[in-house]
Formats: structure tokens, C-alpha cells, sequence
């Protein structure tokens, strides 16, 4: 039985939401996405890749991806394979509420971030996941025991994490150039205004990029432009730019097509996602 985003937090305030997922997906363009919460991310079982921001991981059972807030990051799945994965969403209200003072997983809120283990180490970490998923399959599951299996999976992170993290060996071969490209756009994304302007930067034909991003990516050079344009507005949003200057800051070409593209790619208006954030 998949279990999806249910709440294991002791707080209704503070969601830390639970994911478990077994499917058999035919490789297709996952959509390029981004949250407003750290995603922690298991890897179980399947034939997937990996994307977040300007880096592609070939996965192993026990890889665990963590990404930060507005950092985007997709699979790849290369077959119909069984694929499963586990998947913690944690607001940052929540986190804060776990780590009062000293905050020992401060390493969740860095980007980019893959941890790998052996298989006698994810063993452990794999049967604690486990349980968290057999209690959630009850009516009503015991939350102070899930909570607390979750406290115990995020301290064999931190313990981890010194000296597993951010494994080069890991990272899949990819073309230099899109290599080059994706780090360009990480840089400055506001910047880039257009895939034509990109191809220009890097000599060239527009064509050939979009074959690189659909290759190594399986996203176009303008899906993945628009959702760094939304990510750079996301965080401006936060504070009390009007959104006519966000626009002309994130490259927008006016203010109304601004709230289109971000109505588009997160479902809400920029004025409702800066009330949600600021509540």
C-alpha cells in the first residue's frame, strides 16, 4: 500500500510529511520542480537518475538526496522497472521546532547535497524506515513513535553526512559543456533572459541546446529557465518588493505575465504564495 504525504509531526502547526512509493513508471519528462520545504529523498529500488540544480547522480539503493528549499531537482527514470523511493517533506516551522538552539541538522538547509551508504549501513536506516511505514498504515498510527523513528533516521544523517556527503563518484557523466551551461545559469539565474540569449553566451545553435538539455535533463532550456525565474521570485516574494520590481528583477517580461508563469508552475498567485509564507 503506497503511502503518501501524511503528517507524522507531533505538531498540526509543523508539517513533516511521509511518503512511500512502489510503481512501475514508464520513462517519461518528469516535470522539474522545486518546494517550499527540505525534501529528504531515499532511494529503495528502480532504474532512476537523479537531477538537482547543476548535478546528475546515478542512484544505488541507500542513496538519500537532500534538497533545500526552491533548489530544483527531478528523477530521471530510465525504464519501467519497479521503482520505490521514501521521501520526507519538512516545513521549516517543523525543523525549527526539532532543533531548538544548537541546531544539529543544520546540514539539511545546504543544496545540493547526496549521501550514499554501504548496504551494511543503510540496513539499520532501511528497517527504521520501515517501521515508520507499517505504523502509518494503521486507522489511527501511534505519531510519537513515527516522530521518533524520524528523529533517529535524521541522526544517522548528521552522523553521516561528515563523511558520505556529496560523493564525486557518484555524480553521472555528463557533457562538459551543459555542465558549464547549468553552472552559468546557477550563478546568475535572474541574468538569462532567453534560450536564444543562453546559446548566444556559448557559441552555440539554439537547437543543439535544447538537445542537450533534452538529452541530459529531459527538460527544455525554457522549462528549466522558467523555474529558476520562479525560485529567484519566490524568494523576493518573501520580502516587500512590489511584484512589478520582481518581475523586472526574476526577467519577466511585464508584472501580468510574471503572475501567469507563476500561476502556472505553482498553482497559486504570487500575492497568495506571499500570504501563505507570511502567516
Amino acid at each position: 500500500m503506497n503511502i503518501r504525504e501524511q503528517n507524522i509531526s507531533i505538531s498540526h502547526e509543523n508539517e513533516i510529511l511521509f511518503s512511500h512509493l512502489v510503481d512501475n513508471l514508464l520513462p517519461t519528462h518528469r516535470t522539474l520542480h522545486l518546494h517550499d520545504c527540505i525534501e529528504i529523498y531515499v532511494y529503495l529500488e528502480g532504474d532512476v537518475d537523479f537531477v538537482v540544480e547543476d548535478n546528475c547522480f546515478s542512484l544505488k539503493k541507500g542513496d538519500v538526496i537532500i534538497t533545500d528549499s526552491n533548489v530544483l531537482h527531478k528523477p530521471i527514470i530510465q525504464s519501467d522497472k519497479r521503482y520505490e523511493r521514501i521521501y520526507f517533506r519538512i516545513s521549516t516551522a517543523a525543523l525549527n521546532a526539532v532543533c531548538r538552539g544548537t541546531n544539529p541538522f543544520a546540514f539539511l538547509q545546504q543544496s545540493k547535497q547526496l549521501i550514499s551508504f554501504t548496504p551494511e549501513e543503510f540496513a539499520p536506516i532501511h528497517a527504521l524506515l520501515l517501521r515508520i511505514s507499517e505504523l502509518l498504515k494503521d486507522d489511527k498510527p501511534p505519531l510519537y513513535l513515527a516522530y521518533a523513528y524520524f528523529l533517529e533516521f535524521l541522526y544517522h544523517l548528521n552522523t553521516a553526512q561528515h563523511y558520505h556527503l556529496n560523493d564525486a563518484s557518484e555524480k553521472k557523466a555528463v557533457s562538459p559543456i551543459i555542465e558549464e551551461i547549468l553552472r552559468y545559469i546557477d550563478t546568475a539565474p535572474i541574468s538569462v533572459t532567453s534560450v536564444k540569449e543562453l546559446a548566444a553566451n556559448f557559441h552555440i545553435h539554439p537547437s543543439y541546446l535544447s538537445t542537450l538539455f533534452s538529452t541530459y535533463l529531459r527538460v527544455s532550456p525554457k522549462q528549466y529557465l522558467t523555474t529558476k525565474q520562479v525560485a529567484a521570485a519566490k524568494i523576493l516574494l518573501a520580502g516587500d518588493h512590489s511584484l512589478s520590481d520582481i518581475a523586472y528583477e526574476c526577467g519577466f517580461s511585464s508584472c501580468s505575465h510574471f503572475i501567469d508563469v507563476f500561476r502556472r508552475t505553482t498553482d497559486i498567485t504570487p500575492n497568495e504564495y506571499r500570504r501563505r509564507i507570511k502567516r
